[in-house]
């Protein structure tokens, strides 16, 4: 379908974001997602598509993270949310956890990172800024430590892995 990757630049015709759903993420009115999501027809990934916008290319989850509306974030991850949906230009590679480091959202970063956000992804015309660097560059410390510790954690967890695979090949060899 048009939603199996996360490059889709565009929202498929019927599936654009109406801007009363930008305003729900925002202030964490989940009723009126639900409304939208269960009986309106609408795409949990659906973005924003009034150029005029400061939101434009937006999906609810990075309008909900980047305001730390962790309820909502929870509610459109369990609906199936893609975590590390890319915006177009002209912000071209913003994402949910961008938005909330960002804006120093430490337990919405936390959600993203347990729901698998890509923390090497990168934003800006010249593809140059991490999650991690808008938090350092916006003295969030806690979000860049968030990212630092689930960094580490993946790190460790690949080399537990790589110990297991030689201990097999060892014993099958």
């Amino acid at each position: 379908s048009e939603w199996d990757t996360d490059e889709e630049p565009t929202s498929p015709k019927g599936h654009e974001l109406p801007a009363h759903l930008v305003e729900a993420a925002g202030k964490d009115d989940v009723a009126t997602i639900v409304k939208w999501l269960d009986h309106g027809g609408g795409h949990v990934d659906a973005r924003h598509s009034r150029e005029t916008s400061s939101v434009c290319g937006l999906t609810m989850l990075m309008v909900a993270s980047t305001k730390g509306k962790a309820r909502v974030v929870a509610f459109l991850l369990q609906r199936g949310a893609a975590v590390n949906l890319q915006t177009p230009a002209p912000t071209e590679g913003f994402t949910a956890l961008m938005g909330a480091c960002a804006t120093g959202q430490a337990p919405v970063v936390a959600q993203l990172l347990e729901s698998m956000a890509d923390v090497e992804l990168c934003a800006g015309a010249n593809k140059g800024t991490t999650a991690r660097q808008l938090a350092e560059r916006k003295a969030h410390h806690c979000c860049s430590l968030l990212i630092e510790q689930h960094v580490a954690q993946q790190l460790r967890q690949t080399r537990r892995q790589r110990r297991e695979w030689r201990k097999l090949d060892w014993m099958h060899s």
